[in-house]
């Protein structure tokens, strides 16, 4: 299934077709782009023809002695090479050198000025630090040795990874109020506002439209509970460093590049067919909501759980703008990249560790992913060079 906006209009008859480099173009090109009328450019991508790119760990670090990560959550890094680890608990950021040594800390736990709770979102532009505390309903920004430069308050309670874009708008997510909430969309009225780091509102962008997920509803006569069924697949978005929206339905490979989050100025498509999902994972995905909540002994349903993985399962991109979509494959849903350019032409198929795409940093070179070290069981940054490209 190719899910398209609402009022996508037909192909024109101009097609212009671009080899990806290190393909081979005899077997034809990895991308055609087609001009839908109203100008809008549709890249169809033939995933079978990318050039293969890999991950190869060249170190970790934040596992030395009194350098250990307690509950990590995002991670950035700027043009020097400094790394910034949001930590939960306690709640601070820490820095390290491109070397892996700790160089400071940001931040600590409260509600004062320079304080913030666990469970929010950091993003960077050159050389300021922006977190975002859904907790307390405040954004504070730092300069990226620390010092506090300013705060606003932001929405509450909704928290979506997100970048700063190279004009330095820092996107906090919540109710914007801008389209009113309808029954079957579950993105009307979510959004982000843009704020600059003096605290200036620049503009809002909206949530793309999704449809409201499957849910298991459970009872015990007086308490009431909902739960999304496991696996199935939904609406995903990412927004870029040009500001723009990429989003796209799980359920098939096409994605939409948006302004607002609900017009289309680009489309592209890289279909692949989903494995199967293994019947062993889709009862543990049951007997994991069961063992949360025995309200659902009798309602969590292993006939409802979706037979096949989502198409794919979350977005990244990097500091070149690159587009990278997380694939399942015989691995699982987090099997390999693909990765586009920034008008949607397929540029590679990555071979990947288990990598969790809210928790990277992608630069021109290498990829900064917070991991679970399998001798320890604690989090490390590890750094992967990106081969091939």
């Amino acid at each position: 299934m190719n899910p398209l906006p609402a009022g996508t209009p037909l192909l024109v008859t101009v097609t212009v077709a671009l080899a990806g480099c290190g393909a081979d173009s005899s077997a034809g090109p990895i991308a055609v782009v087609d001009t839908l009328p109203g100008g809008v450019v549709q890249v169809t991508n033939a995933v079978e023809r990318a050039p293969v790119w890999r991950l190869e760990l060249v170190r970790q670090f934040a596992n030395a002695p009194g350098m250990e990560l307690s509950d990590p959550s995002e991670i950035r890094v700027d043009a020097a090479g400094r790394v910034y680890v949001l930590d939960d608990a306690p709640p601070m950021i820490r820095v390290y050198g491109d070397d892996g040594a700790l160089l400071r800390t940001i931040g600590r736990e409260g509600s004062g000025p320079g304080e913030f709770r666990g469970g929010g979102m950091l993003m960077l532009s050159r050389d300021t630090l922006v977190h975002q505390d859904q907790r307390q309903s405040r954004a504070q920004a730092f300069t990226t040795d620390g010092q506090l430069i300013g705060q606003w308050p932001s929405p509450c309670c909704v928290r979506v990874p997100s970048l700063a874009d190279a004009q330095g708008r820092f996107p906090t997510p919540g109710d914007v109020g801008r389209i009113p909430p309808g029954g079957d969309d579950a993105g009307a009225g979510m959004g982000y506002l843009r704020f600059h780091a003096d605290a200036r509102l620049v503009d809002t962008l909206d949530f793309p439209p999704a449809p409201r997920p499957a849910m298991w509803r459970a009872t015990d006569g007086v308490n009431g509970w909902n739960w999304r069924i496991p696996l199935q697949p939904g609406v995903g978005h990412i927004l870029d460093r040009q500001g723009r929206m990429i989003w796209g339905d799980q359920r098939g490979g096409t994605f939409v590049i948006s302004r607002t989050g609900r017009d289309t100025v680009g489309l592209f498509t890289a279909e692949e067919s989903p494995p199967a999902i293994p019947d062993s994972v889709r009862q543990g995905a049951v007997d994991r909501v069961i063992a949360r909540n025995a309200a659902f002994t009798t309602i969590a349903k292993l006939d409802d759980v979706p037979t096949t993985y989502p198409a794919w399962r979350g977005m990244a991109v990097d500091d070149l703008n690159r587009i990278w979509v997380m694939r399942p494959g015989a691995r699982g849903p987090a099997n390999h990249w693909h990765v586009f350019d920034d008008t949607g032409r397929l540029l590679a198929r990555v071979e990947t560790p288990v990598l969790e795409p809210e928790r990277l940093h992608i630069t021109d070179e290498f990829v900064y992913a917070l991991e679970s070290d399998e001798a320890t069981g604690l989090d490390v940054v590890r750094v992967y060079a990106i081969r091939g490209n």
